[in-house]
């Protein structure tokens, strides 16, 4: 059964103590963390998450595979913090399109990188579908030879190949982690209610290993029903009722 759980992209003026609040009101135990940006619950850390129970799914960094990162050596000490000695959380990054150009040079960039990140986290890191950035066939070797993961981002998935087709099945063999956000395929950039989700891209998330936790980021104004609208998709019970 998939876990189901909130990412901090919904609600980047929450506080950690905050936002532990709305996971509660929400029936959830999970969160995903995006951390460089601003957010407001950096300042509090992970502590609030652990003492409430809370999980966290990952912990995404402004990280392009591929590219060189001058300000990598300044992020991994940061993320150490901030991680305060938990190296099970995946980290979750992005990957260069020019990974695609058949330029082995940008792979001994992603492979120093990757080195690096390790000492942050034990987990394998997470590579996001995501517009602008690597393409499937690129995401599908980092998985395969340099130990990563997928983080399938939905709208990211459709804006990155103009589909919700995945013929190679890199999805269903590479995918560690699924965020979801409500678009339209006239205007995937925008947030909408997952209600408006085309029946194509559920069946995309279906086709994701069960198991992998699942987390919604809303700016619509309808996160509540988003997560209800997931929660019966999934059908899974609110924390409390299972």
């Amino acid at each position: 059964m998939n876990r189901l759980g909130l990412s901090s992209g919904s609600l980047p003026q929450a506080s950690a103590d905050e936002m532990v609040g709305r996971l509660h009101e929400l029936g959830l135990d999970l969160v995903d963390l995006r951390w460089g940006k601003g957010y407001a619950w950096q300042d509090g850390g992970l502590r609030p998450f652990a003492v409430a129970g809370v999980d966290v799914a990952f912990l995404g960094v402004s990280v392009t595979l591929g590219e060189g990162d001058p300000q990598l050596a300044d992020l991994v000490p940061a993320v150490i913090d901030v991680l305060d000695g938990r190296r099970d959380i995946a980290i979750k990054v992005f990957a260069s399109a020019q990974l695609g150009s058949g330029d082995e040079a940008v792979w001994t960039v992603a492979r120093r990188q990757l080195d690096r990140l390790a000492t942050c986290a034990a987990a394998a890191p997470l590579v996001e579908t995501h517009h602008g950035y690597a393409g499937l066939d690129s995401v599908d070797r980092l998985c395969q030879q340099l130990g990563c993961a997928v983080l399938l981002d939905l709208g990211g998935f459709f804006r990155l190949t103009g589909s919700f087709l995945d013929p190679a099945g890199v999805i269903a063999r590479r995918t560690s982690a699924i965020q979801v956000k409500g678009f339209g395929p006239d205007a995937p950039a925008t947030h909408r209610a997952l209600t408006e989700l085309p029946d194509e891209a559920w069946a995309l998330l279906d086709s994701a290993p069960t198991g992998v936790p699942i987390t919604v980021e809303s700016k619509s104004g309808t996160l509540a029903e988003d997560i209800g609208v997931l929660r019966h998709h999934c059908a899974v019970a609110p924390v409390g009722l299972r």
